[in-house]
């Protein structure tokens, strides 16, 4: 009787040391590369992004705690269990190993962004473009054509490409009022993609429950804002007379 009641207690031990139990708080990790139309002040969210992503994460029934890391951090504490969420993020397949990709919440369409005229560049061989470290624009780039140059952060991708040091950019089409706030040259666009976006899940949290209401969230919330994001994808929300 004692070696069984010993048994079961290593057991139930091995159990919590597996799974980590999820309390009323779990941590979400906030982009520091989307910071234009996502941040953390105050300990709450910010910016154009940020009612359908509280939605989301209210929409669980937990409380949270946010934090603000660069991209290639939050992948890695995804990864580890350091994190519970990170968002806002696009799926990638590369993004796949980190964590569950939660489901889609918005369709986020990039544009090619140049400050001068450039023939079509998805077809244009030996042109350099420029992007901070780890993000996803260059999936819609064949390599074969174009090189890819990273950089830390996306103010030094606008000095390489006023210096001509690089061509052309990628950039989420909703971040172009931040983008053009700074700028007083015409910018050139082209159409670049689309790709399903909303949050990552770390798997460290699989058995908590934690992945399927966030889905749940997602669906509901995604539709409770349909109209909003329709509006959105359907204006760009910047002058038309600062881009050509």
């Amino acid at each position: 009787m004692k070696s069984c009641l010993v048994g079961l207690l290593l057991l139930l031990s091995a159990c919590l040391v597996s799974t980590p139990v999820l309390s009323a708080e779990f941590r979400v990790a906030v982009s520091e590369n989307a910071s234009d139309i996502l941040r953390v002040e105050d300990g709450e969210l910010e910016g154009i992004a940020a009612p359908i992503y509280q939605c989301v994460l209210e929409g669980t029934g937990f409380d949270f705690s946010l934090i603000e890391l660069p991209l290639a951090r939050s992948l890695m504490h995804l990864e580890d269990g350091e994190i519970a969420v990170a968002l806002p993020l696009a799926r990638a397949p590369d993004r796949d190993r980190y964590g569950v990709f939660a489901g889609n919440l918005v369709d986020v369409r990039y544009l090619f962004l140049s400050y001068r005229e450039l023939p079509a560049i998805a077809d244009t061989e030996g042109l350099l473009y420029v992007l901070p470290r780890g993000h996803l624009g260059g999936q819609f780039v064949d390599d074969a054509l174009a090189k890819r140059i990273d950089v830390s952060a996306w103010t030094q991708v606008f000095t390489m490409l006023k210096l001509g040091r690089g061509d052309f950019t990628i950039v989420p089409q909703v971040v172009l009022p931040d983008i053009l706030r700074d700028v007083d040259v015409p910018l050139y666009t082209q159409p670049a993609g689309s790709v399903p976006a909303s949050l990552y899940v770390s798997r460290a949290f699989d058995g908590t429950g934690l992945q399927q209401r966030l889905t749940r969230s997602i669906v509901a919330c995604r539709e409770e804002f349909e109209e909003e994001i329709r509006l959105k994808q359907r204006t760009s929300g910047y002058p038309e007379e600062a881009l050509q």
